[in-house]
């Protein structure tokens, strides 16, 4: 009977043992996963800070751009009629250089 309950022990212990090493291994293998994600989330974070840097600098050429229409600066004006939109005055010629590719 001793030997009975000595191996009922022994079989108790081992299940407890395996079953604490599957938790163990299960909230390594968590924390793993989520320093993973952490560092992932890092590399998102730097990537939209110099989206956001990039975009800043844009918008604030931008309001240059509106400030100096907004003055009734017609040099400013004809300037974007002739790079943006390709317009020239009566009786200039308008040459077109291709780009270098």
């Amino acid at each position: 009977m001793q030997l009975q309950t000595a191996r009922r022990s022994q079989r108790r212990f081992i299940l407890w043992g395996v079953a604490a090493f599957a938790v163990l291994a299960w909230v390594q293998l968590s924390g793993l996963q989520t320093v993973l994600e952490l560092r992932q989330a890092w590399r998102q974070e730097a990537q939209l800070e110099q989206d956001v840097e990039r975009l800043e600098e844009s918008v604030g050429e931008l309001e240059a751009s509106v400030e100096s229409l907004a003055s009734d600066d017609s040099e400013a004006i004809q300037l974007l009629a002739r790079e943006k939109l390709g317009l020239a005055r009566r009786g200039e010629i308008v040459v077109k250089v291709p780009n270098k590719q």
